[in-house]
This record gives structure tokens, sequence and C-alpha cells, in this order.
């Protein structure tokens, strides 16, 4: 059974019939409080792993209190996707709002003592510095990983840090991979913008397999006991898991 870390199924066509499958556990991710609110509801249906957390494209727009309240009264997997995304922040208003969300978010974390799924488009330097000078003691995964060899290189030595790779191939990612390694590397789709459906993390699986000259099923496994590290998830439960 491999593992999509990162998957948006509430706006994911047939979800229930791609479960039955058997094929991929996804976890399901939020990003917005309407998407937290169906992403809630849709991991209690289907007994799925989950993140929610209010996004930085979405922050920068002005959140309320009661998101946050929100995210912090249920029992989430981790809480994400939150973090800080330059390509969108175009005035000092914006990066300000999204600086204040993002701290808030990760204080919940640490009082739930959850991990963080990191959105950290063109912010990498920024991320990471808020990370180790607040000395940020739990997992962190890093979303949709985009940064360059040198972020990868800090984010290990001085955090708990995994990098999610999406099937997309780019220079960073590759560099990221190597860097890594097979036992801080796990697989996403960021379905259904990416790809359609987290079915199709299996490219993902394959990327890493290329990078890393693995073959498909030891990075499917291995990728799936990362995950499960990261969630805190039996690998019972990510073996066995079947929709009745």
């Amino acid at each position: 059974m491999a593992v999509d870390v990162h998957a948006h199924l509430t706006e994911t066509k047939n979800v229930e019939v791609l479960l039955k499958t058997g094929k991929v556990l996804p976890v399901a991710s939020g990003y917005s409080h309407a998407e937290n609110m169906k992403t809630v509801e849709l991991a209690e249906k289907y007994c799925l792993p989950f993140c929610i957390g209010i996004a930085p494209q979405i922050a920068q727009n002005g959140f309320q209190s009661e998101w946050l309240d929100y995210v912090e009264k249920q029992n989430p997997n981790a809480i994400g996707e939150i973090g800080l995304d330059n390509h969108w922040a175009k005035i000092e208003k914006h990066k300000k709002l999204q600086k204040e969300c993002f701290e808030k978010m990760l204080e919940i974390a640490e009082r739930k003592n959850l991990p963080v799924v990191i959105h950290s488009r063109e912010s990498m330097d920024e991320i990471l510095k808020i990370l180790i000078e607040r000395k940020f003691s739990n997992t962190v995964m890093f979303h949709f990983y985009s940064g360059e060899k040198k972020h990868a290189k800090l984010a290990l030595r001085h955090l708990d840090a995994y990098f999610s790779i999406p099937p997309l191939h780019s220079k960073g990612r590759r560099e990221a991979i190597l860097e890594a390694g097979l036992e801080r590397v796990v697989v996403e789709t960021d379905s259904p913008y990416i790809v359609r459906t987290f079915l199709e993390v299996e490219k993902s699986i394959l990327y890493v397999s290329e990078v890393l000259g693995k073959k498909k099923e030891e990075v499917e496994i291995k990728t799936a006991e990362n995950a499960a590290k990261i969630f805190k998830l039996s690998m019972e439960k990510v073996l066995l898991y079947k929709i009745f």
C-alpha cells in the first residue's frame, strides 16, 4: 500500500470508488477554514489520516480567530498546510498576515505536539529562519518541496525534516532526494491540482526510485513507513486499510 501524504480529497471526484481500489492510502489535506471542515468530515467518514491548517495564500487576505480555534479543537494527524508563499504575497500587508498566521499555527502544533506540513513556495529562507530560531522540535514535512540543495542540508541539520516529493521533476527536488536519502523522503500528488487523483502517486514513487537507483517496491514501502512515522500511524493501519 502506497501512501500519498498530501491530497485534497474534498475536491477529488469519486473518492469512495478510488479508495476501494485499495492501492493508495491518502492523507486528506485542508488549507482553508471551509476546506478544513469538509476535510474533517470526509476523514471521519472514511477513517483517513488528515491534516488541517490555514495556507499562506488564504491567510494573506485576512484570517479569523475562530478559524484557528477550529483547528485547535480538532484531532488531526498534523497541522497544515501552513507556511509562507512569496509568489502570492505581493505587498507588505500580505507578507505580514502570512507570517502572523504561520506563527499562530506553529503555536497550535506545539501545544498539541503535532507535526507540521509546510507550504514554502519561494520562501524557504524565511521559513527555515523562523523554524530554527524558535527551535521548533516537532516533525516538519516540506510539502511539494521546491527549495534548493542548501535548504535541504540546513533543514536536515537543524530540524526533524522530511521532504515530500510530487510527480514533477526539478533540480532542487533531485538534490533534496539525494541529500536526504530514502530515510527522509515521502511522496505526494497534491491532487487534483497537479494530477487528477491520489492513485497517481506511483509517478512520484517512480521519480524517487529513478533518482536513488532503488527498486520501485522498496521506495513504496519505505515512503509508506516514513509517512506512518510523520503522522503517527501504525503500519498495520497503513497496510490493511480498507473501506467496508
